[in-house]
């Protein structure tokens, strides 16, 4: 089986620990792992739970898309902001709900942009 480097990726971009993001999808920290280094296969609910956690497509978790849709792409600047969250004592859920936030705003801007051109 694939490693999950989508999952790791994302979790990681949290700012979330293995144990920290097991315990908001409702999985033991061992679980977690095994389906990050491959070992399992999450069952389909779980997978559902996770992207909706994260924000993204079932698509985008699994790698059936190329690459993530430029808003969910992980840069150094999001690492950053999460580092800087984290150290100003914002939650997991808070960094998250504004990756949400970002998201929907780099969508608005892009069907602005294609309204205009």
């Amino acid at each position: 089986m694939p490693k999950w480097t989508r999952l790791i990726e994302l979790r990681k971009a949290a700012g979330l620990s293995q144990e920290e993001l097991a315990e908001r999808l409702g999985i033991i920290r061992s679980r977690l792992g095994n389906y990050e280094l491959g070992d399992r296969e999450p069952e389909f609910a779980l997978m559902n739970r996770i992207a909706d956690f994260f924000g993204i497509t079932l698509d985008e978790l699994v790698g059936r898309t190329d690459q993530p849709s430029p808003a969910n792409i992980i840069t150094a600047e999001w690492r950053e902001c999460v580092a800087q969250a984290k150290s100003l004592g914002f939650t997991p859920e808070q960094v998250i709900q504004a990756l949400h936030l970002v998201r929907s705003l780099k969508s608005l801007n892009q069907e602005k942009k294609d309204r205009e051109g």
